[in-house]
């Protein structure tokens, strides 16, 4: 899967995800990072927001 399948699945900007994939300083809204952590799991991957945000 490509980052544009991940932007086009979330209903987000190809852009967004290139900084959160890229950009250790990018921090995003917690309603981007469920939109992209939805995406991901109709992908079949399981993943855990602790892993990318401080909490």
């Amino acid at each position: 899967m490509t980052q544009n399948d991940i932007a086009n699945k979330a209903n987000v900007g190809s852009i967004t995800v290139s900084n959160m994939c890229s950009d250790p300083e990018y921090s995003s809204r917690i309603e981007t990072w469920t939109k992209i952590s939805r995406a991901l799991k109709s992908f079949g991957y399981e993943v855990d927001r602790r892993d990318f945000f401080d909490m």
